[in-house]
């Protein structure tokens, strides 16, 4: 586990020595644990097919090989393809409390009817919060794809003129 180093006191209390003159010159110990160990966060790329009603989400895997015992995380999410001006998706910029080895991080995304390429969005992790812990990046960006799920048919009408005589 990642954490501070620990601390313990020794305090000696007493010292039984029958008829022998000894008394502490320092009677309280510290002990320092030091804490060695370093964790690695990264996060996943995902994707979600868009729909054509309401808001869904797009999940972000964030994930530690070790745990940490206290741990926040500083996420933003930036256009690539899909734009938030389009409404394609709800930009988030927030902090992740890791308790555990494994969370997820949720952006909404607006489906639609729009015939459309695949888009994508860009999420980054953009500052650990170790509180002196020793903690690293091993991935701090991904790519959630938005998978277009809508179609169009194109159609063309059988006509017919009359020639006439003269002219076009």
């Amino acid at each position: 586990k990642v954490e501070l180093n620990e601390y313990l006191k020794v305090d000696l209390r007493e010292i039984i020595s029958p008829n022998r003159p000894v008394s502490f010159l320092d009677s309280i110990g510290v002990g320092t644990i030091i804490n060695n160990d370093t964790a690695f966060v990264s996060i996943r790329d995902t994707l979600l097919v868009e729909g054509n009603v309401g808001l869904d989400s797009l999940k972000f895997v964030v994930t530690t090989d070790k745990l940490v015992d206290s741990l926040k995380i500083v996420y933003s999410t930036f256009d690539s393809t899909a734009f938030i001006a389009d409404n394609d998706y709800v930009g988030v910029n927030d902090t992740l409390c890791l308790t555990g080895l494994v969370d997820t991080i949720k952006v909404a995304v607006q489906s639609d009817t729009k015939v459309e390429l695949n888009e994508f969005i860009k999420i980054s992790l953009t500052e650990i919060i170790p509180n002196n812990r020793t903690v690293f990046y091993m991935d701090s960006s991904a790519i959630g794809t938005i998978v277009n799920d809508d179609t169009a048919r194109v159609t063309i009408r059988d006509t017919m003129i009359v020639e006439g005589d003269a002219g076009a």
